[in-house]
């Protein structure tokens, strides 16, 4: 039984009916055996091509491209398919997108859904689902091919603010798409992104280059103003309520941009079929006529905030790199900039540690602080500064006193470890506790909420508070504020990699000790042990290493009184 499940719910006032869009697809060479990224869950069914000719008619969800041929025992024209299988639904606003030739029809509960086609060129359709109750319900598709090559059927029943993605061989979008995908986000925040290079989006199905992607969500929108930024490796589009806002359609990279959006109220009635309380919490064929006809008298008050946002992309020659979100609009204030200094460690002739498979230290780190940096510069307005961007050797000293001279808010130095070959894990370091007592985040923390009533989930489990005595320094007095940063970006960096937690320890380490601010350096894990070197060596691994840095840092300046909620990846 398929489980599907909705985004947690907003914790803020302003998130009620505003989301921001949102889906992180890290999608790769390690895409198949990876399918749950970081900041959302990817639900993916690999389409049957014409030489997979089986179909399952217990899947719920279909995604099947015969192209020329048809099913295993079927004719090539002329024939129908029932599927039927129960999923279990969390309650929430769902939408049904297809996609089929030459036509499917379903039902949830035993109730038709009735689906309109995006335009009379396109074979597209969609409805939404207004309040589907938790439990379990039948979903039934019909699918019909009558002659005619590129037999095809897609149907899927997706969360708000969720992304289907429908992948094709080709820039133009002509014929089927041969795969699709949805991405449901972990997070209230909503990413939309594509990082897979020159690796195809979907391995062996797409192709790496000639390849387009058709992105559609529906999300609720406060009426209001709202941000849309993206960037794309080439051509991109965007349409909100089937209206182009973005029409970039042309080869080469596309950098990041910022326009403004207003967003109305309107009554989504006029752009796409409703259904409501059409599942009830039984799984029983319960009849709810009376029920919609109740409802489509008040659909227009209940759906003016409904909004649909389709994202399209192709990639022939540049590495994809797609990113897109939209927010609402809030104007920067110079107290909400903040600054953060990565230091990614060695560089030039001095190569660190070199480890299974002759990884360098220094080409680990400054590839994590590259990653990082680009979060830092696609999701927030925060300054990031880096005290070297290229294989170049920086002496000690001058570390700090870049950072002091950036009048930074965070300094974190990024290292990786070696040791005997079973050493393994993470650890942070921080400057100002005499001590051997190894600090670090578990995950039944009860005190020190974030602002807004927001917890970490983590334990301060060294028991030492900010304002401890023992927290002293010669140096850097930065020494709670060290402390905290280190073990936020520990829990973060544990939980990532699912790598040993060797605790957040303190240590004279003159990069931290001679700053002036809120410092610590990691330590990624040890390149001299075999399984941490070959996640160091994986850009998948290096990514998600980027990542809970990232995420660390915005927890820190959570705790400062800056509002991060909107930039963070997942919980």
């Amino acid at each position: 039984m398929q489980k599907i499940k909705r985004s947690c719910k907003k914790k803020r006032e302003i998130s009620k009916k505003s989301k921001q869009i949102v889906a992180l697809l890290l999608t790769g060479t390690l895409f198949t055996n990876l399918m749950i990224t970081t900041s959302l869950a990817a639900t993916t069914t690999q389409p049957t091509t014409t030489n997979q000719k089986e179909v399952n008619l217990k899947d719920p969800s279909p995604a099947y491209y015969w192209g020329a041929s048809s099913p295993k025992n079927y004719p090539a024209n002329n024939f129908t398919l029932h599927f039927s299988a129960s999923s279990s639904f969390d309650q929430g606003d769902y939408f049904l997108s297809t996609y089929a030739n030459d036509n499917v029809k379903t039902s949830i509960d035993g109730q038709p859904i009735e689906a309109k086609n995006e335009n009379s060129t396109e074979r597209y359709a969609t409805s939404i689902l207004e309040n589907i109750q938790e439990g379990d319900h039948l979903i039934e598709n019909d699918y019909t091919k009558l002659t005619g090559n590129d037999a095809s059927v897609f149907s899927i029943i997706a969360p708000f603010s969720s992304w289907v993605a429908y992948y094709y061989n080709n820039t133009t979008f002509t014929g089927s798409p041969l795969s699709r995908q949805m991405f449901t986000p972990t997070t209230e925040n909503l990413i939309l992104r594509a990082q897979n290079g020159t690796d195809s989006p979907v391995p062996g199905v797409i192709n790496k280059t000639n390849y387009g992607v058709k992105y559609i969500t529906y999300a609720r929108l406060a009426k209001g103003k709202y941000k849309l930024s993206y960037k794309s490796g080439e051509g991109i589009k965007v349409y909100i309520d089937g209206k182009q806002v973005v029409a970039k359609w042309t080869d080469g990279k596309k950098a990041k941009t910022d326009i403004l959006i207003d967003i109305a109220d309107q009554n989504i009635g006029n752009q796409s079929n409703t259904n409501q309380g059409t599942a009830n919490q039984s799984t029983t064929n319960t009849s709810t006529t009376n029920q919609n006809t109740t409802n489509q008298n008040t659909a227009n008050q209940t759906q003016q905030d409904i909004h649909k946002i389709e994202v399209r992309t192709y990639n022939r020659k540049s590495p994809q790199d797609l990113f897109f979100t939209f927010v609402p609009y809030v104007k920067t204030t110079s107290a909400m900039i903040k600054t953060i200094v990565l230091d990614p460690g060695h560089g030039g002739k001095d190569t660190g540690a070199i480890g299974v498979g002759k990884i360098r230290e220094k080409d680990i780190v400054l590839d994590v602080g590259k990653r990082t940096e680009a979060l830092f510069k696609d999701f927030t307005p925060f300054k990031v500064f880096l005290t070297r961007s290229t294989d170049v050797f920086i002496p000690l000293e001058q570390r700090p006193v870049f950072a002091i001279n950036k009048k930074a808010d965070a300094f974190v130095s990024i290292h990786a470890n070696s040791g005997s070959t079973s050493a393994s894990g993470i650890e942070t370091y921080y400057y100002g506790v005499k001590t051997s007592q190894s600090f670090s985040l578990s995950p039944n923390f009860t005190g020190s909420s974030l602002p807004g009533g927001k917890n970490l989930g983590v334990k301060n489990s060294s028991g030492l508070s900010n304002n401890s005595s023992l927290l002293s320094s010669k140096k850097n007095p930065y020494v709670s504020d060290s402390l905290l940063l280190g073990q936020l970006i520990q829990f973060r960096l544990t939980a990532a990699l699912g790598l040993q937690d060797r605790g957040v320890k303190s240590q004279s380490l003159a990069v931290i000790r001679e700053n002036n601010l809120p410092a610590v350096l990691t330590e990624l894990g040890f390149v001299t042990n075999k399984q941490d070197a070959e996640m160091l060596a994986s850009p998948y691994w290096k990514q998600k290493a980027a990542e809970a840095i990232y995420m660390g840092i915005l927890d820190f300046l959570e705790t400062q009184g800056i509002d991060t909620e909107c930039y963070k990846l997942y919980n």
